[in-house]
């Protein structure tokens, strides 16, 4: 009797998926060598209900649950990080930018902090993003803005694919805006 109980409870379990946010795709012809200004991305900082590998969810306006099935291949905050310098290296490539992480041992001429309000979803609906960036000139040592964004991202796809797809789309749409920004900086400078 034990035996069937048990075999019954290994048939159940299933593996747990992994998933992780893309960022733009980056076109050979955009790989610049021109190097006329770097910006550091950090800290990304995000809410304590999303430091978990779980992928997060809303169920209702008070209500979260977390995916038990469904994780992050590693932590929601480096990943966001990773695919802001990549989003952001892409963007500002033609204008001569250089994009680099918090940890690299340079002064850039710019940085940029993030603090994440809210990134979850509700699965085959949306994804919210509600941030807070600040744009700080380095050299100048002056704060440029301290700028809301939120984005209310449709997803297009089924399940947590579906969910992650719009996860990542929404932070294109942040680094979109700062991209923007820093070039418009760049040029009435």
């Amino acid at each position: 009797m034990m035996a069937a109980i048990l075999s019954g409870c290994a048939f159940n379990s299933q593996p747990p998926q992994y998933h992780t946010l893309s960022s733009i795709q980056r076109s050979e012809k955009q790989l610049s060598t021109r190097n006329g200004f770097t910006v550091m991305i950090g800290p990304v900082m995000l809410p304590e209900k999303l430091k978990r590998p779980q992928i997060v969810v809303r169920t209702g306006d008070t209500g979260i649950r977390m995916l038990e099935f469904d994780k992050w291949a590693g932590s929601l905050r480096d990943d966001t990080r990773r695919v802001m310098v990549e989003n952001l290296g892409t963007l500002l490539g033609d204008a001569g930018g250089i994009v680099i992480t918090d940890d690299a041992p340079v002064e850039p001429d710019y940085r940029i902090w993030v603090s994440v309000n809210r990134f979850e979803g509700i699965l085959n609906d949306s994804v919210q993003l509600d941030a807070v960036w600040t744009l700080k000139d380095q050299k100048k040592q002056s704060v440029i803005g301290i700028n809301p964004f939120f984005i209310q991202q449709k997803i297009t796809g089924d399940g947590v694919s579906g969910l992650v797809e719009a996860h990542s789309r929404a932070i294109e749409s942040l680094c979109r805006v700062m991209a923007d920004a820093i070039v418009n900086l760049r040029r009435f400078s």
